[in-house]
C-alpha cells in the first residue's frame, strides 16, 4: 500500500508491507515527466513494524511526480511494488528560483513558476541596473516554465563575465536573483 501526500513543501511517502523475506531494502525512485528525468530518491533498509515513510524535499511546486517503489533481494535484484504520482500544487504567488548552474558558462538555465495565466516579463539586467536581455515578455499559462540564457545580450553580443541579475514581474509581483557569468 503506497500513497503519497505534499506537506510543508515536501512530497511524503508511506507504504505498509506484510512480511519481508530475502528483502535487502527498498528502493524509491522519482520521475519527473516534465524533464523526463528518472532520480533515485532512496534506498531504505527494511523495518520490523513493517511500516515505513520517506520525506522528498528535494520537489518543486506545480510539477507531477511518480514515485516507483520496488523491493531489493538479496541478489540485488529489484521487483517492482507499485507506482504513484503526485501534483505538487502551484504556489499562491509567483516563484523565481535560483539559475543552474550559477556561476555559469556559457548557458544557465531560468525556472519559474506562475499561479495563473499571467503577463509576465523576464529581463536581466548588469550590476548597474542597465537592461541587457529580454527572455519573455507576454502571456504565459499558469505552471512550470523555464528559459536558457546564453549569456548574450539583446542584439546577440557575448556579454563580459560579471554579476547580473534576473527580473521576473507578472500579476504586480516583482522578484529578482543574482547570477554570476564566468569566462
Amino acid at each position: 500500500s503506497l500513497t503519497a501526500q505534499f506537506k510543508d513543501d515536501a512530497v511524503q511517502l508511506f507504504w505498509q508491507t506484510g512480511a519481508e523475506s530475502d528483502v535487502r531494502g527498498f528502493l524509491v525512485e522519482r520521475m519527473d515527466k516534465s524533464s523526463d528525468s528518472t532520480r533515485t530518491v532512496a534506498m531504505i533498509p527494511p523495518q520490523r513494524t513493517g511500516a515505513y515513510s520517506l520525506i522528498d524535499r528535494e520537489v518543486q511546486r506545480g510539477v507531477t511526480y511518480t514515485y516507483r517503489l520496488s523491493a531489493v533481494n538479496a541478489a540485488a535484484r529489484a521487483a517492482e511494488i507499485g507506482a504513484i504520482a503526485i501534483r505538487t500544487p502551484l504556489p499562491r504567488t509567483i516563484l523565481l528560483a535560483q539559475n543552474y548552474p550559477n556561476p555559469f558558462n556559457p548557458n544557465t538555465t531560468i525556472h519559474y513558476i506562475l499561479p495563473a495565466a499571467q503577463s509576465v516579463v523576464l529581463a536581466l539586467y548588469d550590476v548597474n541596473g542597465k537592461h541587457v536581455r529580454l527572455l519573455a515578455d507576454g502571456q504565459q499559462e499558469a505552471g512550470e516554465h523555464s528559459v536558457t540564457w546564453d549569456g548574450k545580450d539583446d542584439a546577440g553580443h557575448q556579454l563580459p563575465s560579471g554579476l547580473y541579475v534576473c527580473r521576473l514581474t507578472g500579476a504586480g509581483e516583482s522578484l529578482s536573483k543574482k547570477m554570476t557569468l564566468l569566462k
